[in-house]
């Protein structure tokens, strides 16, 4: 335990899980503090390499990365999955600029599922139904 403002050493890892299998497809446990934002993006580079596909459908929480990072993502497949357990979520939807990204994105807020504040997701896919984006964020984890 460091003495009063003095810094310890940490440990940064990075880990991917495929939702349909939950298998852990991807791990790095040699994250710098410096490079942590980008880890996502060697991911997705590592998954092309493997694939030779795009990743599909990334879904991760906000302090992840940057807004810069997200503008260089540019994966447009989905997966669908059925959010019956939320009863009844109430959806706003937007699209939004947001600083450091060149594109315009889909924002959605969600809520009625049980938490007091709305959740808040950014994608760029434009296209796929909501519910179908927020079911696939609500199995995350």
């Amino acid at each position: 335990m460091p003495a009063r403002s003095q810094r310890t050493r940490a440990v940064l890892t990075f880990f991917a899980q495929d939702h349909a299998s939950t298998e852990m497809v991807y791990a790095n446990a040699d994250v710098t503090k410096a490079e942590h934002a980008r880890e996502v993006v060697a991911f997705a580079d590592y998954w092309q390499r493997v694939w030779r596909s795009e990743p599909g459908l990334l879904c991760f929480g906000s302090k992840l990365t940057t807004y810069a990072v997200l503008d260089e993502l540019r994966c447009p497949g989905h997966q669908v999955l059925d959010p019956a357990r939320y009863h009844h979520p109430q959806v706003h939807e937007d699209m939004v600029h947001v600083k450091g990204v060149g594109v315009a994105l889909r924002h959605l807020a969600v809520r009625n599922i049980g938490h007091d504040q709305p959740t808040l997701l950014v994608t760029n896919d434009l296209t796929g139904p909501a519910k179908d984006l927020f079911g696939r964020y609500a199995d995350r984890l």
